[in-house]
């Protein structure tokens, strides 16, 4: 019977890959964070490798499709190389390392979460090319949020009825907005996605509907309470600044305002305090400034730190340079910890594929941050600067919740997002490049047609 229901799901995925792939993109944009597994929550697929529950299990096929459709893609663009050839050169590290892992289950489980956002990177960069694609391709992202947020907020309603025992115990109790079998970090990343998108487009436009969804979503990320998320955002919001203001002033006042206001509040805001630091730990911003050091033993990092030194110390005896191998970490923390991940993607990354492989992935996301931005200043119409402003602004925040979270893990919640947001920013910047060259080539033809022209008329005279 669970087999069904995953055909069910998973059927239009292979379907779109072997008849449309742009259909298949929309299609994931619009449904792969939707937490299906509320509709089947006790139910384990594919023993063989561990068993998964049936979110896992649905990405597992959108990373099959992903793969069909890539096989079929006979685009090649120099464009892109520079994007995507780090996350290339990235994932066959994290591949090879398997054969120095000790786990090679949670190692396969792993490179599937590594490969699936870079493979929606290649589709979709291939086969998006109109406006109209483009906007679509947003238009799916916001209807993926605003469904998970309602399905969040009846949840809400029912008193956590369709969302677990978890959800309903553990989150909605203590006041937190979640979606069912989806947890406050995970449902504010996505809706933190939805919010760059329609801030993007307030921030160029001023109009009133972007507004109000930004708006909308925003409260849903403040009702999550996500320490990281809200900082994450802050964050995104002033590098959308930063890419679309009009003037200097703006472009480099509003970001550093957003920060500065971000820190204040952590001290002044009592509940924000409570969140981040420990009881009577006694800090605010004139002891932070006149005690740097005592900041750390008073933030509240809810057991990641003794979680992480136990991982220092289990892992003291690996290569610094190539980790433990893929897998490593979440093979460990499930065998001995009792714990499914790190709460740390960066982290992870170490003890997984050490020194080298953390290196390669990060220069992966700040050449692509760095890549998006140049680009920014090539584009002349408001309508492509939108786009390289959710790219740069999702890549960020991204890049921050890796620090306190399991971000890597969260493909269908986040990571396929920011790599499609990154995907349309390629796609405007090829257009921008065929649009210069079609123009130049029309110039130097007018150009030889006019001095043919001039030629013509001395060798007649």
């Amino acid at each position: 019977m669970q087999y069904l229901f995953l055909l069910f799901i998973g059927a239009p995925l292979i379907t779109f890959a072997l008849s449309s792939r742009k259909k298949l993109v929309y299609y994931i944009l619009a449904t792969a964070a939707i937490p299906v597994t509320m509709f089947m929550p006790s139910t384990v697929f594919f023993d063989f490798i561990g068993g998964v529950n049936a979110q896992a299990a649905y990405l597992f096929l959108i990373f099959i499709a992903l793969i069909i459709a890539a096989l079929r893609t006979r685009e090649r663009s120099l464009g892109r190389l520079r994007v995507l050839f780090p996350f290339v050169l990235f994932l066959v590290f994290a591949a090879a390392s398997l054969l120095w892992s000790g786990d090679s289950i949670h190692g396969l489980r792993f490179l599937i979460k590594l490969l699936t956002p870079t493979l929606m990177l290649f589709v979709a960069s291939s086969v998006l090319a109109s406006d109209q694609d483009l906007k679509t391709a947003q238009r799916m992202m916001l209807l993926c949020c605003f469904v998970v947020l309602g399905v969040a907020i009846v949840n809400l309603a029912l008193g956590g009825g369709i969302g677990g025992q978890e959800i309903r115990l553990k989150w909605l109790a203590r006041g937190y907005l979640a979606a069912p079998y989806m947890g406050p970090a995970p449902f504010s990343f996505l809706m933190s996605i939805g919010a760059i998108i329609c801030l993007s487009r307030y921030m160029a436009y001023r109009d009133l509907p972007n507004g109000v969804m930004a708006g909308v979503l925003l409260l849903a990320i403040v009702m999550a309470f996500t320490r990281i998320s809200l900082g994450g955002i802050v964050v995104a919001s002033g590098a959308c600044s930063l890419v679309l203001a009009r003037t200097a002033l703006v472009r480099y006042v509003v970001p550093a305002l957003l920060v500065v206001s971000f820190i204040a509040m952590t001290f002044l805001y009592q509940p924000l305090y409570s969140r981040m630091f420990f009881e009577n730990s006694n800090v605010g911003l004139s002891t932070t400034l006149a005690a740097p050091e005592n900041l750390a033993r008073a933030i509240n990092s809810s057991g990641r730190t003794a979680l992480w030194e136990a991982a220092f110390e289990e892992f003291r005896d690996f290569s610094a340079y190539g980790g433990g191998g893929l897998g490593s970490t979440d093979g460990w923390l499930n065998a001995k910890e009792g714990r499914e991940q790190l709460h740390s993607g960066y982290l992870t990354l170490f003890f997984d594929l050490g020194i080298v492989g953390l290196g390669l992935f990060v220069f992966a996301l700040a050449n692509a941050v760095v890549w998006c931005y140049q680009i920014n200043f090539a584009v002349p119409y408001k309508r492509g600067k939108i786009h390289q402003a959710c790219s740069v602004a999702g890549l960020i925040f991204y890049a921050i919740t890796l620090v306190t979270d399991n971000s890597i893990n969260y493909v269908t919640e986040i990571g396929i997002y920011v790599f499609a947001l990154l995907a349309i920013s390629v796609v405007v910047a090829r257009r921008e490049r065929q649009s210069r060259r079609r123009l130049s080539y029309e110039c130097a033809h007018g150009l030889r047609s006019r001095s043919a022209g001039r030629i013509s008329v001395q060798h007649y005279n």
